[in-house]
């Protein structure tokens, strides 16, 4: 029973910090509004974000999107970040946030695309 007990409780110990890991990014919901002109696979596109609140930064997944600009608004409105990319093949980019609690708004906006959605640090 004792080495029952001893293998469940180092297991669980084991497990913890991925548990942690795994609460640490949400997935932002992105309200999108396709801005395209052009007739084109919908699969090609692609425009996702996560926020990681352990470190403080957002994963911007997105190809087929042409230049992006990128804002990050703090609660009262004010850019609080600005990343200019450009989106021909996949690719990921890397956004760090301020460190300051707040509710933060991301604005993703492209000839391709206009996406908006909301995180809180």
């Amino acid at each position: 029973m004792k080495t029952k007990s001893l293998l469940i409780f180092t297991i669980l110990l084991f497990l913890q910090p991925i548990a942690n890991y795994a609460i640490t990014i949400k997935e932002i919901i992105l309200d999108k509004e396709d801005k395209s002109t052009t007739s084109r696979p919908r699969d090609i596109i692609l425009c996702a974000a996560y926020f990681h609140s352990s470190d403080d930064y957002i994963e911007f997944h997105h190809a087929g999107l042409d230049n992006i600009n990128i804002y990050i608004l703090n609660s009262n409105g004010t850019v609080v970040k600005e990343e200019f990319v450009n989106s021909e093949t996949y690719s990921v980019t890397y956004i760090n946030v301020p460190k300051i609690h707040d509710k933060y708004t991301i604005i993703i906006d492209s000839d391709n695309i206009y996406a908006i959605g909301y995180f809180q640090n």
